[in-house]
């Protein structure tokens, strides 16, 4: 399993819990928003993601609404 995946079912977690303390704001795939909206919307274990996914543009998706900008980076140094 790799990171993206990993961040993936994180943010599908965080989407079906209500009132967390927790904001997603910022994901980061290295295949950039097209890649990462498909494949946290069809994801070949966890099925579909209930949630409406939409692309907003090159660097921003939305989910159920809420915008998260999708970064593409290797590098950890260089996410903050």
């Amino acid at each position: 399993m790799d990171s993206e995946c990993i961040g993936r079912n994180f943010l599908r977690c965080w989407h079906g819990r209500k009132n967390s303390p927790l904001d997603v704001a910022v994901v980061n795939d290295c295949g950039g928003v097209k890649n990462a909206s498909h494949l946290l919307k069809y994801d070949s274990t966890l099925g579909n993601f209930k949630a409406m996914v939409r692309i907003v543009d090159d660097e921003t998706v939305r989910v159920d609404g809420k915008p998260i900008k999708v970064i593409s980076n290797r590098d950890p140094l260089m996410l903050t």
